[in-house]
């Protein structure tokens, strides 16, 4: 039985990324685990030390938050009768994220993000990226409501890298999964007649791959100067209204691995649409 972990801040977006989940845990039969982290920052301070006792503080807000996760948590096992564990956890929201996918063997992470350009929710930018680039187990990443629930229409980026078609796997199981369409596209960037070969005999490859699994499929090589905008506009496009683009992450043993690759950062922090990130097997 897969375990969907979902970060809950009570914000507008943390509660998108839990109804999601929410569906994905139905179609599955799987289980929630809704956790909520108080960062311990600002505690320390001269006018709060004199003021409140740090260690009450946290406990008042421990409370609080647990009550408004048994209240999520009560309302979804009622209308959609699932196993739901919620959790609190006082730390660095990214750690205690990381530790406790870890801990309960989380199968997916589903999490709100409101982008680079927001900085008011601890579920943001770095803690995000470092989320995605640390975490055990794949990150759905949810920075706008979805115009309908499910996948139907799948982007699937892919470069000429040795890890990138460890995503096809994953693809054909999410398109099989919710009867979708796999979108296979490669930006070029040069003029380059190797390259441009090499490109459309991966393309050719993968999407025989797909058919081959009973999958909808549609392979396209796009010719462009910027490889995220050139997915954006192929994914927004009103022919194709994708609803999910399929990325492949890094994860690497020095500061490195702190910090998304730039183009994977772009992708996740200004996608319309959902972002599920997988990360290679080393």
């Amino acid at each position: 039985m897969n375990i969907f972990l979902i970060p809950v801040d009570f914000s507008a977006n943390s509660l998108v990324a839990l109804e999601q989940a929410t569906l994905l845990s139905r179609l599955d039969r799987g289980s929630l685990h809704l956790l909520h982290v108080i960062e311990p920052v600002g505690f320390n301070t001269a006018l709060k030390n004199l003021l409140f006792n740090q260690e009450d503080q946290v406990e008042a807000f421990k409370k609080e938050a647990l009550m408004k996760l048994e209240e999520l948590a009560s309302d979804i096992r009622q209308t959609s009768a699932l196993d739901v564990i919620c959790s609190i956890e006082v730390a660095k929201p990214y750690r205690a994220i990381i530790d406790t996918a870890k801990k309960i063997k989380a199968s997916y992470i589903v999490m709100g993000t409101n982008g680079i350009d927001e900085t008011k929710d601890i579920f943001v930018g770095t803690n995000t990226s470092r989320v995605i680039s640390e975490s055990p187990c794949p990150v759905l990443s949810i920075r706008k409501k979805p115009k309908r629930k499910g996948f139907k229409n799948i982007i699937l980026p892919l470069d000429l890298t040795t890890d990138t078609t460890q995503k096809v796997k994953s693809v054909i199981n999410s398109g099989k999964f919710f009867g979708a369409t796999i979108h296979v596209i490669s930006v070029l960037m040069t003029d380059e007649m190797r390259i441009k070969a090499l490109l459309r005999k991966q393309l050719n490859e993968v999407e025989d791959e797909i058919l081959a699994a009973g999958v909808s499929c549609v392979a396209k090589l796009i010719e462009g100067k910027d490889i995220v905008e050139s997915i954006f506009e192929y994914a927004y496009d009103e022919e194709v209204k994708a609803d999910l683009i399929m990325i492949m992450t890094r994860q690497e043993n020095d500061f490195s691995s702190m910090i998304l690759g730039t183009q994977a950062a772009r992708i996740v922090n200004n996608s319309k649409i959902p972002v599920f990130s997988i990360t290679p097997k080393k």
